[in-house]
């Protein structure tokens, strides 16, 4: 077999697993005959780039409710049923710590639904999920402690969701970056009482020097 033709069939392989992998990637999410998308964003911050993907979806379930059909529980009593799943880029140099919509319309969401359901596809469990008082946002916390985690590179959560009455309107989010972790050696602040010994302690060293 040539070089050329080997080649060929090596590319064509990798082609093939980059396509079988997207398709992976866009299926951990039931498909949506109400409305279904994906967003990305790139953010700078204090501890580098972090590159994230959120693929979402709104089900009906007045019209067939692919969420519920593929497995998942409702949510809540509402006609609609949200869901979300948050994707740290193998490429990100830091870690995420929050997830949050910015509803532009709070009238008739189910406070009580929100929450997050094991995908199985081995994601991150949040450690909180909530509405903030006035209803304008939806939060998912992810934090290092024995409840759940942070999203590292490479990493996704499960999938997040709520329900509510009202059908879909276009919305932002906003996703919030992990902390580091790096121990960085600060100067100590000493102590009122350990200043004033270094001062008396500076004093006698001076006055020594001055008698010798």
């Amino acid at each position: 077999m040539g070089v050329k033709k080997v080649a060929s069939i090596v590319l064509m392989l990798v082609i093939i697993g980059m396509f079988t992998a997207n398709a992976q990637a866009l299926l951990h999410l039931p498909g949506s005959d109400h409305y279904q998308g994906t967003a990305y964003r790139t953010m700078e911050t204090g501890w580098g780039e972090v590159d994230t993907r959120v693929d979402f979806a709104v089900y009906d379930t007045l019209g067939g409710n692919e969420f519920i059909n593929a497995g998942y529980d409702a949510p809540g009593a509402g006609r609609y049923i949200y869901a979300y799943q948050v994707f740290n880029s193998n490429f990100s140099e830091s870690s995420l710590a929050e997830f949050a919509i910015q509803s532009p319309d709070s009238m008739g969401v189910d406070v009580d639904s929100i929450s997050a359901q094991d995908g199985g596809t081995g994601g991150i469990e949040p450690t909180d999920a909530y509405f903030n008082p006035e209803l304008t946002e939806g939060v998912w916390k992810f934090e290092d402690d024995v409840s759940g985690g942070i999203i590292m590179a490479g990493d996704h959560s499960w999938i997040l969701v709520l329900s509510s009455d009202m059908d879909w309107v276009k919305g932002d989010y906003e996703v919030k970056v992990a902390p580091s972790n790096d121990d960085v050696p600060v100067p100590e602040i000493p102590e009122p009482a350990t200043i004033a010994l270094l001062g008396i302690g500076s004093a006698v060293l001076l006055k020594n020097r001055k008698s010798k």
